[in-house]
């Protein structure tokens, strides 16, 4: 039986399309279905993802604006039905749920101040600059929610988290 992972998604929102079609891909790579459920307000947000219930396996949600303003509706369905929640960003695994490929935005923002060095002091051309990702990328898992989706945190979980102290929720 094939696995399918359910994602609440405003499709008006480029960033969120662009990255649903990169997780489509790559679920795609492990024979994993991604099914959409479109919403284009915050109050849309629970009943796209309840529309998902018994259809999917687990939830995931990119950073997409409106969905992640109604995140707790998420959250809650997830629980309700003890499915696992997969988000984009950091914040989202505070609240509540499972596990990201993150960072901190702090660090983040520290990385495009040492860019921005090159640029104001160092005179360097941004044009000629390569584009880049954040350097800190780390699995992070909310150990604490884990159990209301059903998901025992492993030992291996836990050893592919690179910072363990910062990056494990408990």
């Amino acid at each position: 039986m094939s696995k399918k992972v359910g994602i609440i998604i405003n499709e008006g929102e480029a960033n969120a399309v662009v990255m649903s079609k990169t997780a489509e891909e790559a679920l795609k790579e492990y024979g994993i279905e991604l099914i959409k459920a479109p919403v284009t307000n915050t109050s849309e947000v629970k009943q796209a993802a309840e529309s998902l219930v018994g259809k999917v396996d687990a939830f995931y949600i990119t950073l997409d604006n409106i969905v992640v303003s109604g995140v707790d509706a998420v959250i809650q369905t997830a629980k309700a039905n003890k499915l696992p929640f997969f988000s984009s960003d950091r914040d989202t695994v505070e609240k509540g749920a499972f596990a990201t490929v993150g960072f901190k935005y702090f660090d983040h923002g520290y990385q495009v101040g040492q860019m921005a060095v090159d640029v104001l002091k160092n005179g360097k051309n941004p044009a000629d600059m390569k584009i880049t990702i954040p350097d800190k990328l780390d699995l992070i898992l909310n150990a604490k929610a884990a159990a209301d989706y059903g998901i025992e945190v492993t030992d291996a979980m836990k050893q592919e988290v690179k910072d363990p102290d910062n990056n494990i929720i408990e």
